[in-house]
């Protein structure tokens, strides 16, 4: 099953869709420190 949905507004004020781009750079710093964390946890 994939859910995906859009919430928030642009700042323009029109409504975000599935389709707006975005600036996703630095989740990219989150999602390794989470996987390296998870390797640490399971030794």
């Amino acid at each position: 099953m994939i859910f995906h949905e859009a919430f928030g507004t642009l700042p323009d004020g029109s409504p975000m869709t599935v389709d707006t781009p975005t600036w996703m750079a630095s989740i990219t710093k989150l999602l390794t420190g989470v996987l390296l964390m998870q390797f640490v946890d399971q030794g």
